[in-house]
């Protein structure tokens, strides 16, 4: 199976049939977000995964750097590949840090309007 046949499988629900036994939140999901750029890119010339000209996404090596979890390298070709629906789980936990501040600020100093 490549890492692409991977990344399907948990696209289409692979991961969704077992309650993992372990799960707790991601820790500091915000401050290693930072470590990721989102970026605009064309692919390079005979490797393209889409039709369009350019594409959105982020750097598969950045994302390894902070979530290595998130990360699949296909063997066949070693290319890197994002795991864009588990970096979710992570958006959601920075999100909740994010209120967690606001609130904190809000009790401090007042609503903000």
């Amino acid at each position: 199976m490549t890492g692409l046949d991977d990344l399907a499988d948990k696209f289409n629900g692979g991961e969704g049939a077992y309650i993992p036994a372990s799960s707790p939140p991601v820790p500091t999901a915000l401050e290693r977000l930072r470590a990721i750029r989102g970026v605009s890119f064309a692919w390079r010339e005979g490797v393209s995964a889409g039709t369009r000209e350019r594409e959105l996404g982020v750097i598969a090596q950045e994302v390894e750097s902070v979530f290595p979890e998130a990360v699949v390298t296909d063997p066949q070709s070693g290319y890197k590949l994002v795991d864009y629906a588990g970096l979710v789980a992570v958006l959601i936990e920075a999100v909740k840090e994010l209120d967690r501040r606001v609130e904190r600020l809000e009790a401090e100093r007042g609503p903000v309007a």
